[in-house]
């Protein structure tokens, strides 16, 4: 009887954490995320992992490995916003703002072919080789710059990343 008392209790202390704010992309070092591509890119899949950590300026980042062919310095920040760091340059810039509202636009350099992002909702249905689920993150681009080149549309899903 107490040990189901104990996790009854674990249980609600677990659920009340995942109302918190999500992470849509987690740093933990080992998360690794293996990515199919269609098209002329389809030869093999692209492994893409966070390698380790490292403090710089006094703040702490974790090391993507494999996102875009790149090893890239990454930071979650408290207001959700996904920060990159150029340790040669000693700059940061933004990636994502997950917790933005819906539509409204930030700027992004996660592709220098897609400057501009929003958050489309963050309860969008995505259906794909990891499942189905209702409460997925849709980031949209407008174009930018260069011609048939940059993203138009990601998905996240809460604790897991990107999925597609």
């Amino acid at each position: 009887m107490l040990g189901t008392k104990i996790f009854t209790i674990s249980l609600l202390f677990a659920l009340a954490g995942f109302g918190a704010w999500p992470d849509y992309f987690p740093l933990q070092p080992g998360n690794q995320w293996i990515y199919r591509c269609t098209g002329p890119c389809a030869a093999e899949p692209q492994v893409v992992e966070i390698a380790k950590w490292d403090v710089f300026d006094g703040k702490l980042y974790w090391l993507l490995k494999g996102f875009h062919g790149r090893e890239t310095w990454l930071r979650m920040e408290d207001d959700g916003t996904l920060s990159a760091y150029d340790p040669e340059s000693k700059r940061e810039s933004r990636w994502y703002s997950f917790f933005a509202s819906e539509g409204e636009t930030f700027g992004t350099s996660v592709d220098p072919c897609s400057p501009v992002a929003s958050i489309a909702s963050n309860r969008t249905t995505y259906a794909g080789p990891v499942g189905e689920y209702g409460h997925a993150l849709s980031v949209v681009y407008r174009p930018g710059g260069c011609a048939d080149a940059g993203l138009s549309r990601e998905f996240f899903l809460p604790w897991i990343g990107l999925v597609h």
